[in-house]
């Protein structure tokens, strides 16, 4: 997976200008592979200076009061390794809100009531529950993920 981040600031006169215009060295999970692009600090973000945190360990949380945005590669299972409920594989919580795009490819989203198919263009608003993902297609899903930190729900 190549992606590329071009990002944008201002020079000493005040100018806009690009800051880093570079490929980002993807980072390999036991089930996809992440390409980490910005993460802030909080929100509101201040776009004086420069602070570049996007290469800090991969996390599923961002920083207190903050975001960060990935762009997550998912190959295909395997024939014969399909899921066929939430806890078969990777079942999992977050204390976010994510915005998630289908750039490429199909996923299946199961969540505790059911699963969907999602294809290219269909945005996911994952708003702290219970999910897991599975390709169970014939190629990789490429996804753009926004994970902005939320207060946690109550143990259910």
């Amino acid at each position: 997976m190549t992606v590329r981040r071009v990002v944008t600031g201002h020079d000493s006169a005040g100018r806009s200008t690009i800051l880093i215009d570079e490929e980002v060295d993807p980072t390999q999970t036991p089930s996809s592979t992440v390409a980490q692009l910005w993460v802030a600090e909080q929100a509101p973000v201040s776009n004086e200076g420069f602070e570049d945190l996007s290469h800090r360990p991969l996390s599923l949380q961002p920083p207190p009061g903050g975001s960060q945005i990935w762009i997550v590669t998912i190959p295909p299972k395997g024939e014969g390794e399909h899921l066929s409920n939430i806890n078969d594989l990777n079942r999992h919580t977050t204390a976010t809100i994510d915005y998630m795009i289908v750039l490429q490819g199909e996923l299946c989203l199961f969540l505790d009531d059911g699963r969907t198919v999602l294809k290219p263009q269909d945005v996911v608003v994952q708003r702290g529950t219970a999910h897991a993902w599975e390709n169970s297609g014939t190629e990789p899903v490429v996804l753009a993920v926004i994970l902005i930190d939320a207060v946690p729900l109550e143990a259910r």
